[in-house]
Formats: C-alpha cells, sequence, structure tokens
C-alpha cells in the first residue's frame, strides 16, 4: 500500500558511515527536501575501515568531504560526524548511541528520524547498530524527554511495527518509520 511521505517539517536521517545517507536513503531525503522538510543527517563515524582505496590523504578526511559533498548535493541542511570507530558501533552502548540522537534530534528540530531497516539493509553491524539506536530513541521519547535509560532488545520497536509515533515536550513527534521505495510509491 503506497503512502505519501511523513509531514515532518525536519528530518534527521541516522547513519553509521559516509555514504549511507546517499546509496540508503538519498532518494528519500530528496523527497523530504522537495516537500519542503529541512533535511539533516547525523553520521557515527568516518568511514576508516573501508576497504576503499584514497585518493589523497587519510581514508577518514576523504570520506568526510564526501559526506559533505553528498549532503550538499541532496539538499541537507545540517551533518554532524561523530568520531566512533568504524566497524564497532555494534559494541557501542546503544543508550550513549541514543544520546547522541537525542542531541542531534534536538539541535536541528527534527520532527522524524529517517532510519536503514532493522537489519541494517546490507546486515552491516553497525547500520544494524544505528538503526536499533534511532528506534530506542523513538521507543523511549515518548514519555522519556531527557536521554532514555539503557534499554535492552525488547524496548525497540519491532521489526514488524513500521512506525513508532510518539509525541513529547521535546517537538519530537512521529520520530522514526521505515520507509520503502516501491514502483507505486512510498511505503510506510
Amino acid at each position: 500500500m503506497a503512502h505519501r511521505l511523513p509531514r515532518w517539517p525536519s528530518v534527521l536521517a541516522v547513519v553509521a558511515h559516509p555514504d549511507d545517507e546517499s546509496f540508503g536513503l538519498g532518494a528519500l531525503l530528496t523527497a523530504f527536501t522537495g516537500a519542503g522538510a529541512t533535511t539533516s543527517v547525523l553520521c557515527f563515524t568516518h568511514g576508516e575501515a573501508s576497504t576503499a582505496p584514497a585518493a589523497t590523504g587519510p581514508l577518514y578526511e576523504l570520506r568526510s568531504r564526501e559526506l559533505q559533498a553528498a549532503a550538499d548535493a541532496l539538499g541537507v541542511r545540517t551533518v554532524t560526524l561523530l568520531h566512533y570507530p568504524d566497524g564497532q558501533l555494534a559494541q557501542i552502548c546503544r543508550t550513549r548511541l541514543a544520546g547522541d540522537i537525542i542531541d542531534a534530534a534536538r539541535a536541528d528540530h527534527a520532527d522524524g528520524l529517517l532510519v536503514f531497516d532493522p537489519s541494517g539493509v546490507t546486515g552491516h553491524p553497525d547500520h544494524a547498530a544505528a538503526t536499533a539506536a534511532a528506534l530506542t530513541t523513538a521507543a523511549a521519547a515518548t514519555d522519556k524527554p531527557s536521554r532514555p535509560a539503557c534499554c535492552g532488545a525488547g524496548s525497540i520497536c519491532s521489526a514488524t511495527s513500521s512506525t513508532c509515533g510518539c509525541s513529547n515536550p521535546n517537538g519530537m513527534t512521529g520520530l522514526a518509520t521505515t520507509l520503502t521505495h516501491t514502483p507505486g510509491g512510498i511505503e510506510e
């Protein structure tokens, strides 16, 4: 069943690596921007563990520049690039990652979070960890306006639930949804 994009004035995409915003969420970020939303990206790592050869200089610097160039091309207003070790997000406390998401969502006045599906699309553990932290954030936002308490796997949204809708005093509403592009439109 095709649906329209959620009517979020501001959207925060949560990704693990530079390039995730493009290959995974680029079309959706562009669609939100085209619909008048302000878009932002929170990226947890510099992608320094990539096997892609760096043309010049350290890979983490190249990937940072590529992230900013991609964000500019996609119409993204703000990019927040954190310094977690690439390939290690699954070992980072989900609460810590969720706190970073809350901080970025507040700074960017995000009304919604845009994330990969719970598997992380490619099965990459960093992608899955970034998505799990975002879904934990969305689930906790309903009744915990500050950083959420330590959450276990049972407190994230179910993989069968496409939307984690919520409203809280911090202005984040309808926080996370899994959107899938189909030939007939966008499925929610």
